[in-house]
């Protein structure tokens, strides 16, 4: 597999990416149709896309990066089938080499549910294990999600 990097994403990626969204994220935070997706992409600021290739040119995970408010944020997501395989941690080290600093929220415990049904499993120690840095006092908190700030860099 390779990453592929780029600043704007067509229309089949998308949906490819939509569908990998919905598929590993906890079901809260779904997209119910491609509009609405569209319309979260199209409000990040100065958006970074990190594909995760295949051989066969199928889309098996995807970071991107973001400006917010005070810096750089971060998304990822891997597929089920090509998790805890290293894939992951190469995507993170991709972002580490672009930005000195990056922030990202993560879900720190193992309440949620996938749209399938299956238990959502935080990733917080993996990403521990990457080097980032748990912000414990700064959390996110909705009616539909909990999770804990997290940092890399400086």
């Amino acid at each position: 597999m390779k990453i592929r990097k780029t600043n704007h994403l067509n229309d089949h990626q998308k949906e490819l990416l939509l569908s990998l969204w919905n598929k590993e994220y906890p079901q809260q935070l779904a997209y119910p149709n491609t509009n609405a997706f569209n319309s979260y992409l199209d409000n990040l600021q100065n958006p970074r896309h990190y594909l995760l290739v295949t051989d066969d040119d199928n889309i098996g995970g995807w970071a991107f990066t973001f400006t917010r408010n005070e810096g750089q944020w971060f998304a990822i997501i891997v597929d089920g089938a090509y998790q805890k395989q290293g894939f992951g941690s190469k995507l993170l080290a991709t972002l580490k080499q672009d930005n000195l600093l990056l922030y990202g929220w993560v879900t720190d415990h193992d309440n949620y549910l996938k749209v399938d049904g299956s238990k959502y499993n935080s990733p917080l120690p993996f990403y521990l294990k990457n080097k980032f840095k748990l912000i414990a006092d700064e959390r996110f908190e909705n009616s539909q999600i909990s999770a804990v700030k997290i940092s890399y860099g400086i």
